[in-house]
């Protein structure tokens, strides 16, 4: 199934998307009792896959994607049948931890001459970062002219998760989304440099000017739903790509990542604790503006789509601060 967050009434409202493009208000369906006793505030209720909502939520879209008309009546009686279409879309989570990977897809490795890693790498995003399916990327003040797109697949966590092995790891997932991990390349450079720079404090201040250039707000934009996990399918065959200005300028297949997703995600839980809502994002493959000749970096009036086959399509247009 498909959950989100959208904007009714001047209030954020967990919803989940039908297949015939219809959204449907699950605090509505949670005031008409369809939804048991359990208090419904945002989608991470329903995606901690130990709490009393997830399977509640996913009968209820089951029973009315198989045709029941029943519950979509109440739902509707109670003000929360909406056409997808005429919805606005907000950030679907408020994570405490959003962990993304670093140098994760062999093309992008070639494409940015850097040797292929041994280890996962990863480096965290402020979750006020995160915009939602069709908010704007703002170009920050400094450095407007570098900003870079990445088109990625990120977990969402649905349970505690931490010093898991790779056989349990997708255990603990409880759906997959998209991430746009938007950065400044003015720092690139630098990081490039650091890979072979001797002086330890020299590289590290090198890395974290880096992960600075990933922090302005608007520079996580997610969703536009979260594809829960048993109808996202295997997660080791899934294909992603970005278009700027509907021009296919990343694509890729999951067979290009370096470490599968299961490994990356048990790897890196044995410093990071994951809680239900925590987002893995799962790295960036070729295609990016930064290594194209000549580069082609965001400017102002561009939209930036995310698309997945399995999830939807992200969208976000480029304006200036």
């Amino acid at each position: 199934m498909k959950l989100t967050t959208v904007k009714l009434d001047n209030r954020l409202a967990p919803a989940a998307l039908l297949s015939s493009g219809t959204i449907i208000d699950l605090s509505a369906a949670s005031r008409a009792g369809l939804l048991g006793d359990a208090p419904l505030h945002t989608i991470t209720d329903i995606l901690d896959l130990d709490g009393p909502l997830f399977d509640p939520v996913r009968s209820l879209v089951g029973r009315i994607e198989g045709g029941e008309t029943g519950p979509l009546d109440q739902i509707a009686a109670a003000g929360g049948v909406h056409d997808a279409a005429s919805v606005t879309y907000a950030p679907m989570l408020r994570p405490g931890l959003i962990v993304a990977c670093g140098m994760a897809y062999r093309d992008h490795m070639a494409e940015m001459n850097t040797p292929i890693p041994t280890k996962p790498h990863s480096f965290m995003k402020s979750p006020n970062a995160i915009i939602a399916n069709n908010e704007p990327i703002v170009l920050p003040q400094v450095d407007p002219e570098m900003v870079d797109y990445e088109c990625e697949l990120a977990c969402v966590i649905g349970r505690p998760l931490y010093n898991v092995s790779p056989e349990e790891a997708m255990n603990y997932v409880a759906g997959f989304t998209m991430l746009n991990d938007v950065g400044s390349r003015s720092s690139v450079a630098a990081w490039l440099q650091s890979m072979e720079e001797d002086d330890p404090r020299k590289a590290v201040g090198l890395f974290s000017a880096t992960v600075y250039d990933k922090q302005f707000p608007g520079f996580c934009p997610m969703g536009p739903v979260v594809e829960t996990f048993d109808t996202f399918g295997d997660p080791t065959d899934f294909s992603i790509e970005a278009r700027l200005n509907g021009q296919i300028v990343q694509s890729a297949h999951s067979s290009d990542l370096i470490f599968p997703i299961a490994y990356s995600l048990s790897y890196l839980s044995r410093w990071y604790k994951f809680m239900p809502g925590d987002v893995l994002s799962t790295g960036s493959p070729a295609g990016v503006g930064f290594a194209r000749k000549p580069p082609r970096m965001l400017q102002e009036g561009d939209v930036i789509e995310i698309s997945c086959p399995k999830i939807g399509n992200l969208a976000n247009p480029v304006v200036a601060a």
